[in-house]
């Protein structure tokens, strides 16, 4: 008797033995219930981009949202911090060192901007974290690939080459000339723009750039008035780019302008009212409102429960997106987080998809997609999507409202 009691306390404790290893072993088990990931973001709430800092936030935001309701990450919530920095890059580092040394960010997410991109970019290198899907298409985010910068959108060559592809294979147009922002920036917009017309034997017909005031602008009306461009590709933000077309509209062009994703369609569209008919812009993600789309349904659906104040729109739906393919990476990522798991998990990404929108990372690769959208402008401002370049209005007047390109919320 007795030593069939001392048989099964050794059982017992045998058994507690290989319990406790196999859970402190098993990714499946691991523990990562305890603590949350902090997720930190620096963007414009309440300077010239506020409208797409919110968005950004927003769309973000909701899904995080969704994410800690139904259970979080193997029970681990996610901690979204957003500061607002006023696209000013003196606040963005303050903002950047107190989420790494204050709130303890092991990620920094959906930084707005090619300026403080890199602040953050920098700072997420010195400090050793995650710098996740900025709103910036800068070549420096993309090459050479940084094991702890990874990209959800396409880079501005690819919105450029994409541009120049259809004006010259579809359109036939080669008169091509460029307004853009002489930084540097601007600049390699413009060295890209060069690159994709070589391809094609083409020169650029003229260049012309502004800094910061309106000089420059109605400098670059006169230099392009005079060249009689079939097309402007414009790599500016929204305001100068409003006001170069509104120029060029009142002089009498009939000049087809095609905007960057930066220019924000959506402001686009309501500073130019009627005067934007036609005007092209290239975007990054779907349609934000076309709810046949499996994931903008979602994106609609989540705003509307978790923001219900916030308009959707192309930087919202950006956010949303960016936030689901970074929980994807995490949910199949082995054991509790850290960057070099995160890598990993990233980098075995092939055309992940998540609904109507797939993303791939390899070790060589850290741009998840390299899709572009285009939509043009109609009567009111509004925007509607196009597949190519022959659906766009010709600059006239338009009989029509293209109000009902908007879905109904």
């Amino acid at each position: 008797m007795k030593n069939k009691y001392l048989y099964l306390s050794i059982l017992m404790l045998l058994n507690l033995i290989v319990f406790s290893v196999f859970f402190k072993i098993s990714p499946v088990f691991a523990d990562n219930s305890a603590g949350e990931i902090v997720v930190g973001q620096s963007c414009d709430l309440s300077g010239p981009f506020k409208k797409a800092g919110a968005g950004l936030r927003d769309g973000a935001l909701a899904y995080f949202k969704y994410i800690n309701e139904t259970g979080g990450i193997r029970g681990q919530k996610i901690r979204f911090i957003t500061y607002d920095d006023k696209n000013d890059i003196e606040i963005c580092l303050k903002n950047t060192e107190k989420l790494i040394k204050k709130d303890k960010a092991s990620i920094l997410f959906g930084y707005l901007g090619n300026y403080t991109s890199k602040i953050g970019a920098i700072e997420a290198n010195n400090n050793k974290i995650l710098f996740f899907a900025p709103l910036s298409g800068a070549g420096y985010l993309r090459d050479p690939v940084s094991d702890n910068i990874f990209n959800i959108r396409p880079g501005i060559l690819k919105e450029i080459t994409s541009m120049v592809d259809a004006l010259v294979l579809e359109k036939k147009i080669k008169r091509i000339s460029v307004f853009y922002r002489n930084d540097e920036y601007g600049q390699e917009g413009l060295e890209y723009i060069k690159k994709a017309l070589k391809k094609h034997d083409i020169e650029i017909l003229n260049e012309t750039s502004y800094l910061n005031n309106d000089k420059d602008i109605k400098s670059s009306v006169k230099a392009l008035l005079s060249t009689r461009p079939g097309a402007v590709i414009i790599a500016a933000e929204y305001i100068p780019a409003s006001k170069l077309i509104k120029m060029m509209r009142k002089s009498g062009s009939k000049t087809m302008f095609l905007c960057t994703s930066f220019a924000s369609g959506e402001m686009l569209g309501e500073i130019l009212v009627n005067q934007g008919v036609g005007v092209v812009v290239s975007q990054v993600v779907p349609y934000p409102y076309y709810r046949k789309i499996p994931i903008v349904a979602e994106y609609n659906k989540l705003i509307k429960k978790f923001i219900p104040h916030f308009e959707p729109g192309f930087a919202g739906l950006e956010g949303f997106i960016a936030a689901k393919a970074m929980y994807r990476i995490l949910l199949d990522m082995k054991g509790s987080y850290s960057l070099k798991k995160f890598r990993i998990s990233a980098e075995n990404q092939f055309f992940t998809d998540l609904s109507g929108f797939s993303f791939s990372f390899n070790r060589d690769n850290h741009q998840g997609s390299d899709q572009i959208y285009f939509i043009q402008l109609g009567p009111g401002g509004y925007s509607s999507p196009i597949k190519r370049l022959s659906d766009v209005y010709e600059n006239r007047e338009a009989q029509h409202d293209l109000r009902f390109f908007k879905e109904k919320q």
